[in-house]
């Protein structure tokens, strides 16, 4: 029997197309969870940015559409990523989300070995921790005075 809906007379009537329903439905939610994260959202916008928007909210990168100029300026500033003074509120936001993209961490040896290690281990990498024997006295006086003095002795 094909698809659809049984009269009382036993005829089948094709069922409503509620495809479009289901899209509004979606886009209502969407709307919803993203006013409850204080993004501001204008009437028109299409549902494909919506999404974009809704997803880099829950990886909990800044919604840019609300900041002005010169906000999306200092941000650009502080993370030092180059812009010409001249550039339009739309290629800010163009930048920075490409800069979202793809995020970098220089200072990692910087921070506690134990963090490191945790670092590593969430990963899922593999390492080895090697512990070798402490350099003698005069091993590190030695290597302190080259240093110092950039001479051998």
């Amino acid at each position: 029997m094909p698809p659809g809906i049984q009269t009382a007379r036993g005829r089948v009537r094709p069922a409503p197309n509620t495809s479009w329903i289901d899209e509004m439905f979606r886009m209502t939610a969407t709307k919803a969870k993203l006013s409850a994260r204080a993004v501001r959202i204008d009437q028109d916008m299409p549902f494909e940015e919506l999404q974009n928007m809704l997803a880099l909210s829950e990886k909990d990168l800044l919604p840019y559409t609300n900041y002005g100029r010169r906000e999306l300026q200092g941000f650009c500033f502080a993370r030092k990523i180059p812009i010409e003074p001249s550039m339009l509120v739309r290629d800010l936001i163009d930048v920075l989300r490409a800069a979202d993209a793809r995020p970098r961490f220089r200072r990692f040896f910087d921070l506690p070995a134990e963090l490191r290690l945790m670092v590593v281990e969430a990963a899922g990498l593999e390492y080895e921790v090697v512990l070798g024997p402490k350099p003698r006295r005069s091993e590190r006086v030695a290597k302190k005075d080259k240093l110092v003095t950039g001479k051998d002795q």
